[in-house]
């Protein structure tokens, strides 16, 4: 089976270092647009994304791009004139996670690889026949899925002789909400805190009752609240390929440019050696040391101690 990394792009210049880094299994690079792109650090003009697309298309890579913003009624025609731009420029797939985008790819016989990402809501096997009858041919799974539920939607992939396509995040940050209210300004208009200096900032929330913080922050588009370390799937990647699924996201969103290239280069050297046990365990290792100060975590891969998450005992209040 063809192992594959998608990765989400910095910027132009990180994007044009990946595809320098010669990655066999890199598949596509993923870049935000200038509007509609929320949850990326990557946002370019058509006319940087179309350059990008002449040069990674020599070299055999895809450009994806990331449209993942909520869509509302009075930006439906502008969305359809990015939509139609970027089939233009022959974008090999778009991110998604607003049904307009399809329905407007549908309207229009524009014909682009749909990649469905909603973050929370492709929970079970049972979903892929719709997905499959409306156009949708990849997905990328909920990171909160315990690894059972991973596998067994990796072993019911195929439905009525068409295979849809599993995505899983291997690296980076989780998404664990978002909500369209301006929380942090809220807080700060209460707390007479000066808001512009805290805006499009990553910071740090912690409740009460729980010993490990989750980041926040606030941008154009709502709150965002992320887990506060980075998952890590690199003892699970043979299992996942034993069970259909060999495409793997590398998130950089709130990460560095270096980040993005070490982590790739990690990756891929795991792909080469996926039965050297004691390479895994110290490419694990280098791991934690590229994600501090970040703590890294399996979190639901693994065991109910592997939550970081969980409320302090009582005995510990």
């Amino acid at each position: 089976m063809n192992k594959k990394i998608i990765i989400t792009a910095n910027n132009y210049d990180n994007a044009i270092n990946i595809l320098n880094t010669n990655s066999k299994y890199l598949k596509a690079i993923i870049v935000g647009y200038e509007k509609f792109s929320d949850c990326i650090n990557s946002k370019l003009s058509i006319k940087e994304i179309n350059n990008l697309i002449l040069i990674a298309h020599k070299q055999g890579v895809e450009i994806y791009m990331l449209i993942d913003s909520f869509i509302y009624e009075d930006q439906i025609n502008e969305l359809e004139q990015l939509i139609k731009a970027t089939a233009e420029i022959k974008i090999d797939g778009i991110i998604f996670n607003d049904f307009a985008i399809n329905q407007i790819c549908y309207e229009n016989k524009i014909d682009i690889k749909l990649i469905y990402n909603p973050k929370t809501l492709v929970t079970n096997y049972g979903q892929f026949d719709f997905y499959l009858k409306n156009n949708i041919n990849s997905v990328v799974l909920p990171n909160e899925l315990l690894l059972n539920e991973i596998l067994e939607m990796g072993d019911n992939c195929q439905i009525n002789n068409k295979k849809i396509e599993i995505i899983k995040q291997v690296s980076g940050y989780s998404m664990i909400m978002f909500s369209r209210w301006d929380l942090i300004k809220n807080f700060c208009e209460k707390e007479q805190i000066n808001y512009h200096d805290l805006k499009d900032k990553k910071l740090w929330i912690k409740e009460n009752s729980r010993e490990f913080p989750s980041i926040i922050l606030e941008n154009e588009y709502g709150t965002h609240i992320f887990s506060g370390f980075c998952i890590s799937c690199l003892k699970f990647i043979n299992r996942f390929i034993e069970h259909n699924i060999n495409v793997f996201l590398i998130d950089s969103f709130l990460k560095n440019d270096q980040w993005t290239l070490d982590t790739l280069n990690l990756y891929t050297k795991l792909l080469d050696n996926l039965e050297n046990v004691n390479l895994i365990n110290d490419l694990i290792k280098n791991e934690i040391t590229i994600n501090l100060p970040d703590q890294t975590s399996i979190s639901f891969l693994g065991n109910k101690s592997d939550l970081l998450y969980l409320p302090k005992e009582k005995n510990n209040e």
